[in-house]
């Protein structure tokens, strides 16, 4: 075995161990902070281990992960705290190959629908007929935007109307 394949099984351990501190010293080492896959940074969305993500992001692993990985393990987990971080760390909700917001409805995150479209996540990109058609949750449509936005959400009210052709209030 090679000082890199030692290293990086040493990198492993901690994040497992959740010890921050050392972190740091085995990338200098030589460690891969952005290890197969995202198998890292997913244990720690897995375990909500923030500080050791937080860590590994710092010292070079994507935030947002392969084809947005990280951000889809938040939405499963409807984890709005964890998408927060991924953002103040440089992810972005709208450069993906995948439509998070899609993913939101399908794993029904309601609180994370709302975040990303307060992060401009715009529900117009899926397409009325989808959104309305196979939405799901109404908590959803109305999680876009709220009463007092006024006309704009009468507009969202109106369209969802239209495509369903039945009242949503």
């Amino acid at each position: 075995m090679g000082i890199e394949h030692t290293v990086n099984a040493q990198l492993e351990q901690a994040v497992h161990q959740r010890e921050v501190g050392v972190l740091a010293l085995l990338v200098e080492q030589g460690a891969n902070a952005h290890i197969v896959d995202d198998k890292l940074t997913m244990q720690c969305i897995q375990k909500q281990h923030y500080d050791v993500l937080q860590e590994l992001i710092r010292l070079g692993a994507d935030p947002q992960g392969r084809k947005c990985a990280l951000l889809i393990g938040f939405i499963r987990r409807d984890d709005v705290k964890g998408l927060k971080l991924l953002v103040s760390l440089g992810a972005n909700v709208n450069a993906c190959e995948v439509d998070l917001l899609r993913v939101c409805r399908r794993e029904s995150a309601v609180q994370c629908w709302r975040y990303m479209y307060k992060q401009g996540a715009d529900p117009a990109n899926m397409g009325w007929q989808y959104f309305a058609g196979i939405m799901g949750p109404v908590a959803l449509v109305k999680a876009t935007m709220k009463k007092s936005d006024g006309k704009a959400y009468r507009n969202t009210v109106k369209q969802y109307q239209k495509v369903m052709d039945r009242p949503l209030l």
